[in-house]
């Protein structure tokens, strides 16, 4: 006999169950539902592949509220929006950056691309010159350099008709050197008499593994590869 069928109330699920014993913990009545609406906290996830509709949705919490986090990811995607007619595009600063008194966090799981990062800075000058101030960035969040979305190119190409269709904006390839511990972060530039030596063998390390042509690269690999190749240069490292 299972335990639902010991029981003298009605047979329910083991999450129904969970939720019930939850809610009689609280002293909450049984018609009621846990829904965190009490809670200070606000999580926004996305349950599919993208294009939810979470931007627009955390724009509208944002305006309220005095931090906006973003925890993952990376400039691959974005959100629009349009404040007294000018156009907002974010790639990778949290939404929360048109609330003038709302702090913004990125966070230790998301992939940065520093240029794309003070571009998006630069265009809320307008709106708040101290736009800056309010972003605050998780040492341990990794660092998206060029290299990663030209190897995100050549990888994308040898896929053929099996490409997924990435955006090539360099996304997997920096969360792999995350993943074999080969990548740097943000608070690897409070060392930046060692940054240097590491991102130059990230660099080569890079080269060795996708820089050399192949017999079967299609003309868009060989020019990615030759790019790759010829990345590390005095002007890539030491710009006048």
């Amino acid at each position: 006999m299972s335990r639902f069928e010991e029981s003298p109330r009605k047979a329910c699920s083991p999450v129904q169950e969970y939720a019930e014993r939850a809610m009689s913990v609280r002293g909450v009545g049984q018609e009621s539902r846990i829904t965190g609406e009490d809670s200070p906290f606000c999580v926004v996830l996305g349950a599919q592949w993208g294009d939810e509709g979470k931007g627009k949705l955390v724009d509208i919490l944002a305006q309220d509220v005095q931090l906006c986090a973003r925890f993952n990811g990376g400039a691959n995607a974005g959100h629009t929006l349009y404040v007294d007619g000018k156009k907002y595009a974010f790639h990778l600063l949290p939404c929360g950056m048109i609330n003038r008194s709302c702090k913004n966090l990125i966070g230790n799981g998301v992939v940065v691309h520093i240029p794309t990062l003070m571009r998006e800075l630069d265009d809320l000058k307008e709106l708040d010159p101290r736009a800056i101030e309010r972003v605050f960035i998780s040492t341990r969040a990794h660092i998206l350099f060029d290299s990663h979305q030209i190897i995100d190119g050549i990888l994308e190409a040898e896929q053929g008709t099996n490409s997924i269709g990435t955006t090539k904006r360099g996304i997997g390839p920096c969360y792999s050197a995350k993943a074999i511990r080969n990548g740097l972060r943000f608070g690897d530039l409070l060392h930046f008499e060692t940054f240097e030596r590491r991102l130059r063998e990230l660099i080569a390390w890079s080269q060795k593994r996708f820089g050399d042509p192949r017999e079967r690269d299609t003309e868009a690999q060989t020019v990615l590869r030759k790019a790759l190749r010829e990345y590390n240069t005095r002007h890539a490292f030491d710009p006048e």
